[in-house]
């Protein structure tokens, strides 16, 4: 098993996605790889699985296609986007349109 914590986090993008394509590669070997991010973009692409966490519970589980949609975003971080789909490989590509008014006992 891989475990691996924002990997990415102070890569530009081109060393990003050369970190992202290996990981791909360790996974395609038959390692399990855990990983932890906060960008949307790569885990639509690269994960098999998204499990999406708001204040230490699982919001929302399952393949990127299914899971990662306006609602869920809105819930997370409190912004309104739509969802594109990359004509490449269908992955969800999420733009963001609106912040949307923090509400009461909001922790953000």
């Amino acid at each position: 098993m891989v475990l691996l914590d924002e990997p990415t986090s102070a890569l530009d993008i081109g060393h990003a996605v050369e970190v992202l394509d290996l990981v791909r590669d360790i996974a395609a070997g038959g390692r399990t790889v855990v990983m932890v991010v906060h960008d949307l973009a790569a885990a639509a692409r690269y994960a098999d699985t998204v499990v999406a966490m708001r204040d230490g519970r699982v919001v929302a589980s399952g393949p990127p296609r299914e899971t990662i949609d306006a609602d869920l975003v809105r819930e997370l971080y409190g912004i309104d986007t739509e969802i594109l789909f990359a004509p490449s490989d269908g992955a969800p590509v999420v733009v963001p349109t609106a912040r949307v008014a923090a509400t009461a006992g909001d922790s953000r």
